[in-house]
């Protein structure tokens, strides 16, 4: 089972560090997990240029570590991404991970539950988790994450995706414990989540 995991490094808080701490010493055994950690400094923004549909196809023409992320989600089975919430969204850097993700698209259009998507270019799609943190999150903020997540989904035509959110500690052990058991279930034949 091939995993890619994208968390944002660039939150220096106490939730973060935890968070980050957590998932290597949880998830290091896992042999086929492709990590990165990014920051608004190391993925640059989508210019909207359509090249990658027009000029070379499935490729961005900004060279940066997002040539390897997607190359790693189209191959991957599950697509992690970590990010502190900030007013409801995701961080810059997750945002711009998802913006950058143009190229797996096509620039052909198909209606799915009553409106109108983008073509996927290649036949597999990931699992697709967020693992969403702050220590104040309002019930408004979860709501407005969750609509987001499933509309990028619904973008990607990724059906079902999983959202997880943690507060402290706790809920972080309980979260990555729970995703790393879905993982090694799915890696012996079981439904990951």
């Amino acid at each position: 089972m091939q995993v890619t995991i994208l968390y944002d490094h660039s939150s220096q808080n106490a939730l973060a560090s935890s968070i980050n701490s957590t998932l290597h010493s949880l998830l290091s055994d896992i042999q086929t997990i492709k990590w990165y950690a990014i920051d608004h400094d190391t993925i640059k923004p989508c210019i909207g240029c359509f090249s990658c549909w027009i000029k070379t196809p499935g490729k961005c023409i900004i060279k940066d570590i997002t040539t390897d992320i997607n190359k790693d989600i189209i191959s991957s089975d599950l697509v992690l991404y970590v990010t502190p919430v900030i007013y409801g969204c995701y961080s810059v850097a997750i945002k711009r991970t998802l913006d950058r993700l143009i190229p797996i698209l096509l620039p052909f259009f198909k209606k799915l539950k009553g409106e109108v998507h983008h073509k996927q270019r290649y036949s597999k799609r990931p699992c697709f988790m967020m693992l969403a943190y702050n220590e104040t999150l309002t019930l408004e903020e979860k709501e407005t994450f969750m609509a987001l997540t499933r509309a990028n989904a619904t973008n990607l035509d990724i059906p079902d995706p999983k959202v997880y959110f943690c507060t402290d500690k706790k809920d972080i052990l309980q979260t990555i414990t729970h995703i790393k058991s879905n993982l090694l279930n799915y890696s012996t034949g079981g439904n990951v989540l």
